[in-house]
């Protein structure tokens, strides 16, 4: 049986072989596939939520299973997160995958895990007050462009198109 210390320094060396190929990771995104500093800020953040698991639970990213990533998606569940953050958490970690699986030879946990359904939402109708705003909004005194606007909006209101659709009337 290993003791304590001997414990703790194999946790340390996971932990710093995680953060290693978590750096290397971001330096990929910015450097060959050119991501913004907000893109590759995002992936860090997912991806440090993914190392925290990982510490609490004393797992090693290349030999995880796809059970251990489900624990992680239920982690974040805990965590209280929306099911589109958890979605994009999952996104990153199989990009960090499939990137660790080539740079790395690590076997990829995340392949085969799908992304929870998302609920689709109805949009919101606007009330005849909101309406009728939007439609005096258009009317300005001496603009001859606000005639145009105004049939637009008139027209969008009154046909149930789609923006789209009138922008490309002639």
């Amino acid at each position: 049986m290993l003791e304590k210390s001997a414990i703790t320094r194999l946790l340390w060396l996971t932990v710093m072989k995680f953060e290693n190929a978590l750096q290397s990771f971001i330096d990929h995104l910015t450097i060959e596939r050119g991501l913004s500093l907000n893109s590759t800020s995002a992936y860090r953040r997912d991806l440090t939520k993914f190392g925290r698991f990982l510490a609490e639970n004393s797992l090693d990213f290349e030999k995880l299973t796809e059970i251990e990533i489900t624990n992680f998606e239920v982690w974040l569940k805990q965590a209280q997160l929306s099911i589109n953050s958890i979605n994009r958490n999952i996104s990153a970690l199989k990009s960090f995958y499939k990137y660790a699986a080539q740079e790395f030879s690590t076997s990829n946990p995340v392949s085969a895990v799908a992304s929870s359904k998302v609920p689709r939402r109805l949009p919101k109708a606007l009330t005849i007050k909101e309406v009728t705003s939007l439609i005096d909004a258009t009317k300005r005194e001496g603009d001859p462009i606000s005639l145009r606007d105004h049939a637009m909006v008139e027209l969008l209101y009154g046909t149930g198109a789609r923006v789209s659709e009138i922008v490309g009337i002639d």
